[in-house]
């Protein structure tokens, strides 16, 4: 079921990525040209390292080296490479890109200047108002967040009624892609 629909996981995952990367790249044009080659690399490397064959295992992954070394944002090629292998419960590739992913990450990381040990977490409805943010920040004028907290809200509710009223029992995939078009 997962093949039949591996072109629309990629295509929510790389919406989602690019806005995600557009968020504050809307106002200055050059500012998102980066963006553009790291969602290419990593739009491909997802595409490939759903094939079963060694070779597009191995091209995946010069493209999620690619995808991390053309923009930061890249590294999340690994987490989502190993939500689609282990929904598809393919383990000796989920365990060699968690391996391989998990060396690339670190080698990324090291000498991060970090703000100390001491990790801040914050209350739970914060978390709730930042997605609301994040998901309406297509509309975000003047870096006023109302605007931006109304249309991610109007968002929630509308997964919150689909999920209600059993609509993913239809086809999850192609809800979930609507959805993520809104």
């Amino acid at each position: 079921n997962v093949e039949k629909h591996r072109w629309e996981i990629i295509l929510i995952i790389t919406l989602l990525l690019f806005h995600f990367a557009a968020y504050d790249s809307i106002v200055f044009a050059n500012d998102g040209i980066q963006y553009q080659f790291m969602i290419l690399f990593l739009t491909g490397s997802l595409f490939l390292a759903g094939k079963k064959s060694i070779t597009p295992q191995i091209l995946a992954f010069i493209l999620a080296l690619f995808s991390i070394f053309s923009y930061g944002n890249g590294l999340l090629v690994f987490p989502l490479v190993l939500i689609c292998l282990f929904i598809e419960k393919r383990w000796t590739p989920f365990f060699l890109w968690l391996i391989a992913g998990s060396a690339v990450s670190a080698f990324y990381l090291w000498g991060f200047p970090s703000s100390g040990t001491v990790l801040q977490f914050f209350h739970i409805k914060d978390y709730f108002i930042y997605s609301c943010c994040f998901l309406g920040s297509g509309f975000q004028f003047m870096y006023k967040l109302y605007i931006p907290f109304i249309a991610g809200l109007s968002i929630w509710v509308l997964f919150g009624f689909l999920t209600i009223k059993k609509y993913y029992r239809k086809n999850f995939f192609q809800i979930l892609a609507k959805g993520t078009a809104l």
